[in-house]
């Protein structure tokens, strides 16, 4: 988020649409300033300052305006409020609109994320606002501020916390096994938020010890792939904040050298149609497969069943799509300097027969 730039926030909604098109007007943006809170944070965040604007949307149950003003009794109709009020922020979307015409995107935070929030430690997003607005209103009270002026700093205090929380969550250590598919999955899950590598620390271990420094709090989470997915939903309180779905292709590969593959095609058909028949058996019978599994990779069986249910087994043949994908990661990661040299993916194929 950037440092020196005006942050806007849109902090007591009873209810906010969000449309996220493709090439966002400029004046739009302007015409849409007119009615949001603004605030100056030049202390949040710990990056440059990019151009981007970046708008934080809260949905909040209140019944004032963003500015601490009371809603009418027909504001209050039409809203159809009802009489309970709560401080809880349990909408939280982040968006950012670049300044080089692309598209904006848009994060919604999970409410129930715990964060380290200034002032109040380890606590829950959604009461980032509420705890410090509350907090900031009673020693205003208790040191003889009127009701209107408490009302008014605790409503500043609790926005200008809870931008500093969200502005806080970048530049997160995340583990990841360096050079893998997931290390492939953050990049494009970092780009699709708007972010970059430089934006979070990233923590190279196995996953074995990834698993231990999630667990123990010495990185805030955790990039990873099946079955130590499924072990950590089953045996950790985690959430999932991004999967692969829609974002990568994952694909497994059974590789061979080639002049030994050329040499004995017949022993390489046998082998793949063996494969192939082990994968649609283990479609069609997940618990006998899991069962199988469970105390070769020494996992429980329903941890394994988990994640033998999340897969498609079988075998597919290379194609264009394939070798393109494959392509964008080999060109990603060279970018990214943890190859030293560009590789041509389609060299690494057979030609169709062979």
């Amino acid at each position: 988020m950037p440092v020196h730039r005006v942050i806007r926030v849109v902090a007591t909604v009873l209810a906010v649409a969000v449309v996220i098109g493709t090439g966002v007007a400029w004046n739009n943006v302007r015409g849409f300033e007119d009615g949001i809170f603004h605030m100056t944070a030049s202390s949040l965040g710990k990056g440059g300052d990019d151009g981007a604007i970046d708008i934080l949307l809260v949905g909040l149950d209140s019944r004032t305006d963003a500015h601490g003003n009371p809603l009418s009794q027909e504001e209050l109709a039409t809203l159809r409020a009802g009489d309970e009020e709560a401080t809880n922020t349990d909408t939280i979307i982040l968006v950012r609109i670049p300044n080089n015409g692309k598209s904006a995107t848009a994060i919604s935070i999970p409410r129930d994320s715990y964060v380290q929030a200034p002032g109040l430690g380890k606590t829950k997003i959604n009461g980032v606002y509420g705890q410090t607005r509350e907090a900031k209103r009673a020693t205003l009270v208790r040191a003889g501020a009127s009701a209107t002026e408490a009302e008014a700093a605790g409503t500043e205090a609790g926005r200008e916390a809870l931008i500093k929380t969200v502005a806080d969550l970048k530049g997160k250590k995340v583990a990841l096994n360096k050079g893998s598919n997931v290390h492939y999955l953050l990049v494009r899950a970092l780009e699709q938020a708007g972010l970059g590598w430089r934006d979070i620390r990233p923590v190279y271990l196995a996953p074995a010890d990834a698993r231990a420094a999630f667990q123990s709090g010495n990185v805030d989470a955790w990039v990873i792939w099946d079955p130590y997915l499924a072990a950590a939903q089953k045996q950790l309180d985690t959430r999932t904040l991004k999967n692969g779905g829609g974002l990568v292709d994952n694909y497994i590969f059974y590789l061979a050298r080639r002049p030994w593959i050329i040499a004995n095609p017949g022993i390489g058909k046998i082998v793949l149609e063996e494969l192939h028949a082990v994968g649609e058996w283990t479609n069609k019978n997940p618990e006998a497969a899991a069962k199988e599994l469970a105390p070769i990779i020494g996992l429980p069986q329903d941890t394994t069943l988990l994640a033998v249910k999340r897969e498609r087994y079988g075998l597919e043949p290379i194609t264009p799509a394939t070798v393109a994908a494959q392509q964008k990661i080999a060109d990603t990661f060279y970018s990214l300097k943890l190859i030293p040299k560009s590789l041509d993916i389609r060299s690494a194929t057979l030609p169709s027969g062979k």
